[in-house]
């Protein structure tokens, strides 16, 4: 069944309403004529932060008889689309930018375009492929930026500032910051000429190439690095961090809380010099009474799994864990019975009596274990430092996923929290 994401669908193209690719049923990515906060984005994965000037592009593409005369086909910034279909009047449209718009690109059947972005001298120098033949000659762009890539901004494509846009459908994408020379890469389209459900190549070939597709209702990075985010549809490959990463539950294999297919944290099993840093905004000063609700899922129950520390330095122990058994607590005082491998909210609230202790109350799913005094000064939570998730000083931690995690200044009640109940794809607040 087809993945909806509000206009946007990625799912078989028959589902969709695309015909077959040489006899087979691609997995496509099924985009409206988007409006200027919608696009896909493509983020390659670079050496630094530089502008990639030099760049080529392949699409497996269907673009149904449009209404307008121009469809956008990529964006590297904000303003006009850098490259469009311009509707030749006939079923086809020339492929182009500045006037100059080459081939017949065929409405209501696949095709697959192939665009190269060179620097020759101090020129930029565009030339189009379209089903495995050079459509114009070398078309010299002059000296101009407009054709460079930002990779903390990414190349977007289907978008453009003006609503020149049409609905369609993308098979395939791949994606090099290196492009060969103009005889290379004509020899390379010719060998793979037409659009194709399997792909462009069986591997890297150019340095620093991706290649994405649909399989599985998902996006899925074949080779290469990059991640590729469906901007105003809510939805993109998974965002490493170090060796954790964040992406949609189902991208880990994994049903999501509740059901619902949220965003996860896949997070590792941290070092003493690593954790979730959380901040508290709004808060000056400290804060020593408050409610913390952790809607997780753990892989495994073993030795102690840290969900809690206030010290950012870690020069002391964490300050709530969940042990080998399953119970939650500190102190040798733990409760309950945390599951692996499943969804559970698990909430504390630390009353602070005034006296140096505090009182900290423990739940499971929205049932109240006990209560234990603790010293307040330990749960104090600090504006300005900030505290740390999933972190301890002796590496007493787990792996596992996190799809929310709430503060409240208020120490809620057991009704309250009652009424918050298990982990769901909403977090507790």
């Amino acid at each position: 069944m087809a993945r909806q994401l509000g206009t946007a669908n990625i799912g078989l193209g028959s589902e969709l309403g695309f015909p077959a690719i040489q006899g087979v049923d691609p997995a496509v990515f099924s985009f409206p004529a988007t409006q200027a906060d919608e696009s896909l984005i493509l983020r390659p994965r670079t050496a630094g932060t530089l502008p990639v000037e030099t760049w080529a592009i392949g699409l497996d593409l269907y673009i149904p008889q449009p209404t307008e005369t121009f469809t956008s086909l990529l964006q590297t910034g904000d303003g006009d689309g850098e490259l469009f279909l311009r509707d030749n009047g006939d079923g086809t449209a020339g492929v182009g930018i500045s006037g100059v718009f080459d081939g017949a690109f065929a409405f209501d059947q696949w095709n697959r375009l192939i665009v190269t972005v060179a620097q020759e001298g101090s020129d930029t120098v565009l030339r189009k492929y379209l089903n495995g033949v050079q459509i114009g000659g070398a078309q010299n762009l002059g000296v101009t930026d407009r054709w460079n890539i930002d990779p903390l901004a990414g190349l977007k494509l289907f978008n453009d500032n003006d609503g020149e846009t049409s609905r369609g459908a993308l098979a395939g994408l791949f994606f090099s910051p290196v492009v060969p020379s103009a005889p290379e890469v004509a020899g390379l389209v010719a060998s793979i000429p037409l659009p194709n459900a399997g792909g462009f190549l069986p591997g890297s070939i150019v340095q620093g190439s991706v290649e994405v597709n649909f399989a599985g209702e998902d996006i899925a990075v074949r080779y290469g690095e990059a991640e590729v985010i469906l901007d105003g549809f809510g939805f993109q490959t998974p965002v490493a961090l170090n060796d954790s990463r964040i992406g949609f539950a189902t991208q880990f294999g994994l049903a999501g809380p509740g059901g619902d297919d949220a965003p996860v944290l896949a997070y590792a099993d941290y070092s003493p010099a690593e954790g979730v840093l959380v901040r508290l905004p709004g808060i000056t000063g400290s804060l020593s009474s408050y409610t913390a609700v952790w809607d997780v899922n753990v892989d495994a129950l073993t030795g102690f799994q840290a969900l809690l520390q206030t010290d950012v330095a870690q020069t002391g122990d964490g300050e709530l864990f969940i042990r080998g058994d399953g119970g939650i607590g500190i102190n040798g005082n733990y409760d309950g019975a945390v599951a692996a491998g499943a969804w559970s909210r698990i909430a504390i609230t630390v009353a602070d009596a005034g006296n140096g202790t505090a009182t900290l109350s423990k739940y499971l799913n929205g049932v109240f274990l006990d209560s234990q005094t603790v010293d307040a000064a330990r749960f104090t939570l600090n504006a300005a430092s900030g505290f740390l998730l999933m972190a301890d000083n002796d590496g007493e931690t787990g792996t596992g996923y996190l799809s929310h995690f709430g503060l409240s200044a208020a120490v809620l009640d057991a009704a309250a929290i009652a009424a918050l109940g298990g982990a769901d794809g909403d977090g507790p607040f």
